[in-house]
């Protein structure tokens, strides 16, 4: 069960919101397609992480003529929604997150940041939050937020009822909980991610405020195979997050993470899906390369090829 994923509108105008609508993206790996998932295997509860993967071969063509055959790693994640049984659950998650278990310590990160969201004080508290989303289509969270969905997105009764019963099903397993955890998911989330997620670094990083810190994390991903973080390190060497900006280098990110998103994109007839229209335009790489120079362009394409090879947890070449 997915707890209310909140629709929100966003232009993709500027390349952390681009890196954002493809951070992640569920894609089945088939022997005749190149779609890949990029992420952590999350095994069923009691087992641990393992680091599971298969190769596709793809050809990546960085926009230079010369397209390289690689081998993408192809990492498959199920996603364990612990909400519907975590006031039975959350002490076995506890036990396996701290002693190492990356899969529990994400799974439980997620479940108590429901609980921040819908774990309200009390029924009236509850009730209230219902009675406004009913009128108003806004639900007030139990941390205080007011969150405007678009009525488009809960258009009819039942599509009402099923928000509701997300909510109402979130909220009577959170008030089970021991109210301390609540606000402990951050937490979990930096031990899923120290102990090997990549799902948990990539969502640790787009949390956390301080930049040095974001681009410390994406590198991390992205060295640990996740190619969701290329285009996050495009921005950072861009706008200088860990220093100087380094525009050669930001460029030859970007050129890697917008054909890794071109390939997840692409189905086993070649058709890409239309949504990437969008981030091609909002990744504005156009205006990238009239900012460089030739030699500077020249420089950046054979960086891309250098980040792309040699990155063997996410790429090799045959």
């Amino acid at each position: 069960m997915l707890i209310i994923a909140f629709v929100l509108v966003a232009a993709l105008l500027f390349p952390q919101e681009v890196a954002t609508n493809v951070s992640n993206v569920a894609a089945i790996v088939e022997p005749d397609t190149v779609r890949v998932e990029s992420g952590d295997p999350l095994q069923e509860p009691g087992q641990r992480l393992e680091d599971e993967s298969r190769s596709v071969g793809v050809s990546v063509d960085l926009g230079d003529g010369k397209p390289i055959s690689v081998k993408l790693r192809a990492y498959e994640w199920t996603h364990i929604d612990q909400i519907d049984s975590l006031s039975q659950e959350y002490q076995a998650l506890l036990q396996r997150a701290e002693n190492g278990d990356a899969g529990a310590a994400l799974a439980l990160s997620q479940a108590l940041n429901e609980c921040k969201r819908y774990g309200y004080q009390s029924e009236i508290d509850f009730r209230s939050a219902i009675a406004r989303f009913e009128r108003e289509y806004v639900l007030t969270t139990a941390d205080g937020s007011s969150v405007r969905v678009s009525s488009s997105s809960v258009s009819g009764d039942i599509e009402t009822e099923e928000w509701i019963s997300d909510v109402t099903t979130a909220y009577e397993e959170c008030k089970k909980v021991p109210r301390s955890l609540h606000a402990r998911g951050i937490e979990y989330l930096e031990l899923a991610s120290t102990n090997g997620s990549l799902m948990a670094t990539m969502e640790l990083a787009g949390r956390v405020d301080e930049k040095a810190k974001k681009a410390e994390l994406y590198q991390k991903a992205w060295e640990a195979g996740d190619f969701n973080a290329a285009l996050w390190l495009g921005t950072a060497y861009d706008e200088g997050w860990t220093g100087s900006p380094d525009p050669v280098l930001g460029y030859a990110y970007h050129l890697v993470g917008l054909e890794f998103t071109r390939i997840s994109m692409t189905d086993r007839e070649g058709n890409v899906a239309p949504i990437f229209e969008r981030i091609a335009k909002g990744a504005d790489m156009e205006r990238r390369s009239l900012a460089l120079t030739h030699d500077q362009n020249l420089q950046a394409l054979e960086a891309a090829r250098e980040i792309l090879l040699s990155n063997q947890k996410c790429c090799q070449s045959h």
